[in-house]
């Protein structure tokens, strides 16, 4: 449905995939996947404690506005967060396999 998105999250520990959760949500018309992640990542961890957000965060594309997000995701974390796209080695491979996991779900 175009009016739609659906949202995967996967939690990974040690390189291997732990945890996952989705949902779908309403698109907008106009919306970019940078905006999609930005709206992702701010819901995801909005209401999350500091424990609950990491220190990396890997995404398929970066945050329309990345230093935003990082600083406000730092702050709630009480540390760095960082948010990158893998482009090589085990993390782009693990990326991969997340997004193959995602579309087949």
């Amino acid at each position: 449905d175009p009016l739609e998105v659906a949202v995967q999250i996967f939690s990974v520990r040690g390189g291997r995939v732990r945890g996952q959760r989705g949902w779908v949500a309403d698109k907008e018309d106009d919306a970019t996947l940078p905006d999609l992640v930005q709206h992702a990542l701010m819901t995801l961890y909005q209401d999350a404690a500091e424990s609950a957000i990491p220190k990396q965060i890997l995404v398929p594309e970066l945050p329309t506005d990345l230093e935003a997000v990082e600083q406000l995701l730092a702050e709630r974390r009480g540390g760095p967060v960082r948010i990158r796209v893998p482009q090589r080695g085990d993390k782009k491979r693990l990326m991969e396999t997340v997004e193959q996991n995602a579309k087949q779900s």
